[in-house]
């Protein structure tokens, strides 16, 4: 007698697993809500599916579980300096780089070329291995940079991967459109009217890059323009949770510019589904008590893991010391910050005009490129348990970083 022959099993929608905990649950890793009724006997009842004025769907609005990355990744080690180097390589930056280019030599690089193109491999290495992830740029103090920060960061992801967007999560018009490299046709109001059908099944990928405005460096984005070409529209938390879920059906990163109060509901919904927070700091005393008390009052509602593994962005400003940065550095390490990356100061992302990546000075696309490399390990080492996830604070984070306060001030000096 033949055995029977047994058909494929139907492959597990992940995203559909699981549903976001309701705005405003404090209640830990208490099980949230399922979708499957089949082990609804399993899990605890978390309250209430999410709102969905815009009609994208529960399945939208889900959780996507995001597996654990392949431990080829190895991002804890990318940046060691005892990483080996090729003892003949030739040269292919600086002097004898462009020698050997223009006249077919092989010149030999230095050590110190040497190391540097193999910390550029690392790095290249890291990003594109990035797991998914929604990266939030923070800060309550205006002027600090936050919106050059998205433009810059998605820029040096967008750079090396594709499925990168920037999105303005600003409850009124911010100025991400405004100053990216280039103007958008549409903006989050048109997504919000198409929202039922952008975040369903059918939707292709070519119908969401119409509302999109992809830009040099690969990544696209998303904004409001300021000069009321388009409808008006008060971001909070339904149209956040809304546009993620559109966005999500056909990208994976995700860096959200955010405005400057910390109690709009715009704010907090994407502080609370961050994978990983981005600070940065311009090297002023003002800039630096907002983003310390920022940091204070999430450990204080509950967020600690959101403000340990939060990564400091230290700015350079004009007349700013070494002491004044150690002291800032020293003052967010008590506030509860671990993780420091600095960039240098340039003048087309000071000037507010729009910004291109590749018009900035090769020492802001290194510092930003190793900036998204560090994020890129960040988020891999979060990966198993937060990404995408929209998970609840947890409280009673323990950081495994070792003697508190740490200061980690990484990247060169400028």
């Amino acid at each position: 007698m033949s055995e029977p022959v047994y058909g494929r099993e139907t492959p597990v929608n992940l995203r559909s697993q699981r549903l976001r905990r309701a705005a405003g649950s404090n209640q830990g890793d208490a099980d949230p809500v399922e979708v499957d009724a089949a082990d609804a006997d399993t899990d605890t009842a978390a309250g209430p599916p999410p709102a969905d004025p815009y009609g994208v769907g529960q399945e939208a609005l889900a959780a996507a579980t995001q597996p654990a990355p392949a431990p080829a990744a190895a991002v804890p080690g990318l940046f060691d300096e005892a990483a080996p180097a090729a003892t003949a390589e030739q040269a292919r930056s600086g002097w004898r780089g462009r020698v050997n280019a223009a006249m077919g030599l092989h010149l030999r690089a230095t050590p110190t070329e040497r190391d540097a193109a193999t910390s550029e491999r690392a790095r290249r290495a890291a990003i594109q291995s990035s797991p998914p992830g929604v990266v939030v740029i923070a800060s309550p103090k205006g002027g600090a940079g936050k919106t050059p920060t998205a433009l810059m960061l998605a820029a040096a992801f967008g750079s090396h991967r594709r499925g990168v967007v920037a999105w303005d999560g600003c409850e009124s018009p911010g100025t991400l459109a405004d100053r990216a490299a280039l103007r958008q046709p549409g903006g989050i109001a048109d997504v919000l009217v198409s929202a039922g059908r952008l975040a369903s099944g059918q939707a292709a990928a070519a119908e969401l890059a119409a509302y999109l405005t992809a830009q040099p460096a690969g990544h696209e984005v998303l904004g409001t323009a300021l000069d009321g070409s388009q409808d008006p529209i008060a971001v909070g938390a339904d149209e956040c949770a809304a546009v993620m879920a559109v966005l999500r059906r056909h990208r994976d990163l995700m860096v959200v510019d955010t405005g400057n109060n910390t109690y709009a509901p715009a704010w907090r919904w994407a502080v609370g589904h961050a994978d990983q927070l981005v600070v940065p700091v311009p090297l002023r005393v003002d800039a630096a008590k907002a983003a310390y008390w920022m940091l204070h009052r999430l450990r204080a509602e509950g967020y600690e893991e959101t403000a340990a593994a939060a990564r400091v962005l230290l700015v350079a400003v004009p007349g700013a010391d070494g002491a004044l940065e150690q002291r800032i550095a020293e003052q967010l390490a008590a506030a509860g910050a671990t993780r420091f990356s600095r960039v240098p100061y340039d003048s087309l992302l000071a000037a507010g005009g729009r910004i291109a990546f590749g018009q900035t000075t090769a020492a802001t696309q290194a510092a930003f490129t190793d900036l998204a490399a560090r994020v890129a390990g960040d988020l891999a080492g979060r990966a198993s348990g937060s990404v995408l996830t929209g998970r609840a604070p947890a409280g009673g984070y323990s950081s495994s970083d070792g003697e508190f306060p740490r200061i980690v001030t990484e990247g060169d000096a400028w």
